[in-house]
């Protein structure tokens, strides 16, 4: 025995916030790219702007992976990647598209106070399909959600249907891959 444990080591506190702090950085700076580029820069192809961003994350993936090894390549079966990963790939790819063409429409902050129904949808999620049961606390939790988010809704100045179709349907696949 070597007195060496095969158990990786859990995160601690300053790591996990360290990668939640970047996550919210990288989340706010490619919104706010986005919106740059689709309105101060009138580039008015959001699905273009779509595949830019899924080849720019192939890019940064194959360089993480493959050039500096900073994340151990895991082979997979070919019915692996079909049942699981390529779903799972259609629906982010889907999801960034849906979320590009909101942002076409409505303002960033909008956008986001939509994207805070991804709790809702989530419970709806597990309650109808996997028949998952919720305390009554958990169902109350969310309508301040809705009823914040109506009521932003209501009160928009920009609001846009198709901007608001598009964030809402956003939510709903953000919260099927949480599920």
């Amino acid at each position: 025995m070597t007195g060496i444990s095969d158990k990786p080591r859990e995160p601690g506190y300053v790591e996990k916030g360290t990668a939640l702090l970047a996550w919210f950085v990288f989340n706010l700076t490619t919104l706010t790219v986005n919106k740059v580029v689709l309105f101060k820069l009138q580039f008015s192809y959001p699905l273009a702007l779509t595949a830019t961003h899924m080849l720019t994350c192939y890019i940064m993936c194959f360089l993480v992976i493959k050039v500096f090894k900073r994340v151990p390549a895991q082979p997979q079966s070919q019915e692996h990647i079909l049942k699981f990963i390529l779903p799972l790939s259609v629906i982010f790819c889907v999801n960034i598209c849906l979320g590009n063409v909101s942002l076409n429409y409505i303002p960033i902050s909008f956008f986001q106070t939509i994207k805070s129904s991804v709790p809702v949808f989530t419970v709806l999620i597990q309650a109808l399909f996997m028949k998952k049961n919720f305390t009554l606390k958990i169902y109350l939790s969310l309508i301040p959600i809705v009823g914040g988010l109506g009521l932003a809704s209501f009160t928009e100045v920009n609001f846009n249907m198709t901007g608001f179709t598009c964030a809402v349907l956003s939510s709903a696949l953000t919260a099927t891959v949480i599920n």
